[in-house]
């Protein structure tokens, strides 16, 4: 799937690549990359980022989460000047591997991997900002 989406991207001279993820509270956020910066690693384990830059999210001593790409979920963003591609991404933990949130936007919370401690921890987040 990696090679497939290579291949997209260079048959379509597609020069940045945006990793979209929704945050705590739904909205969208994303970073961007060159696409020459990516490696199929990048595609595979995803990109790290602060989670305590990003508003409800990790405490600073906790703060390493992934972007897992979804690459069965991309688009050709139509009304960049650049020609650019965006990925939505799951919010995974650094550490545990386990998914805060799915790539889908909805902001459903994955307590499937048995993990109570995200739950109240997401929960003593949103408690902290109301």
């Amino acid at each position: 799937m990696v090679e497939n989406f290579i291949q997209f991207v260079q048959e379509n001279k597609i020069l940045f690549v945006n990793f979209r993820f929704s945050g705590l509270f739904g909205e969208q956020k994303q970073i961007s990359r060159i696409f020459d910066s990516i490696d199929k690693k990048t595609l595979t384990n995803g990109v790290t980022i602060d989670g305590s830059s990003i508003k409800g999210w990790n405490n600073i001593d906790n703060s390493d989460i992934l972007l897992k790409p979804d690459l069965s979920q991309f688009f050709i963003e139509p009304y960049c000047k650049d020609k650019s591609i965006t990925i939505l991404c799951d919010v995974v933990d650094a550490t545990e591997k386990s998914i805060y949130f799915a790539g889908n936007f909805v902001g459903s919370l994955n307590v499937g991997s048995g993990s109570a401690k995200n739950v109240l921890y997401v929960a003593e987040q949103i408690k902290s900002y109301f």
